[in-house]
């Protein structure tokens, strides 16, 4: 070939310079087999024709959509409007599920961030009189045959079958607790049953766990105390706080003891750091 020739001819640092992109990409798309020079000259310099040009610049429009090597060298042997098109449909059925599921991501960093935001604020050990709106919860009860281990994969089976379809972070899972136990300031060892906020479609929540329910919370006033540390080892305080609030207030408990964890293992290593929430329905005295 005469140099008037090879003058035709890209070399790979003009290619480069061309698109704006590395030598190492061209030597990289050389490596899969995607992109090779037409010739390399004596001294080393790679040669790219005028018609490789227009493939690279097919190439790096597909790679800015991140379509995968293999698809693009592919499409690059059998190129047509039609196939085009169907590259495009593919890519905007991915994209749209990679937004879906962001979406979902972000709106449980919003929760979980607006949750830590509120606790910064909260006072802790000091019971509030509250009105909340009627929620469903999804209940999973336990037996007194129950042992501790019994109770850590009944746990697991409710978290992961009420939550199946969320994603995998937003996974609140709190215990409901017998009300006249935890009132005798006694310590409470075992639960009636875990409970998680039930999903907006809560009628299919509990189907395929035996020995679960819908239940609803009323509207209603509610007693909230937020504590730190576990249950287990702060329980008798709350419930004498609680109790004494009771009195002075002139209201009485309804139904059960909900306990529900804000800040656990997932974020301290130290449980005495941990924040809990406990809530029960009250109504005033006649």
């Amino acid at each position: 070939m005469t140099n008037e020739e090879k003058q035709s001819y890209f070399t790979a640092g003009e290619l480069a310079n061309i698109f704006g992109i590395s030598k190492q990409t061209l030597l990289y798309y050389d490596r899969m087999g995607l992109f090779s020079p037409a010739f390399i000259s004596d001294n080393g310099y790679r040669h790219y024709s005028m018609h490789q040009y227009m493939d690279l610049e097919v190439i790096l429009r597909l790679r800015a959509l991140n379509i995968s090597i293999a698809l693009i060298k592919q499409y690059l042997g059998n190129r047509s409007k039609e196939d085009f098109v169907t590259i495009l449909e593919s890519k905007r059925k991915e994209s749209e599920e990679i937004i879906r599921e962001n979406q979902e991501i972000l709106k449980i960093v919003n929760s979980f961030s607006g949750n830590i935001s509120v606790e910064k604020q909260t006072p802790f050990n000091q019971p509030l009189l509250t009105w909340r709106e009627e929620r469903k919860l999804c209940a999973t009860f336990t037996t007194d045959a129950f042992n501790a281990k019994d109770r850590v994969m009944l746990f697991t089976r409710h978290s992961e079958q009420t939550f199946r379809d969320n994603n995998v972070l937003d996974k609140t899972v709190g215990w409901i607790i017998d009300r006249e136990a935890f009132l005798s300031h006694k310590p409470v060892r075992n639960t009636i049953a875990f409970f998680s906020y039930a999903p907006s479609k809560y009628e299919e929540c509990c189907e395929i766990e035996e020995g679960s329910e819908i239940r609803t919370l009323p509207m209603s006033l509610y007693v909230e105390v937020y504590f730190k540390g576990t249950f287990y080892e702060n329980a008798a305080i709350v419930s004498k706080n609680i109790e004494e609030f009771l009195k002075i207030n002139s209201l009485l408990p309804v139904g059960e003891v909900y306990v529900l964890p804000i800040e656990n293992h997932l974020l301290h290593n130290d449980p005495t750091r941990y924040i809990n929430k406990i809530f029960l329905q009250v109504r005033k005295q006649q």
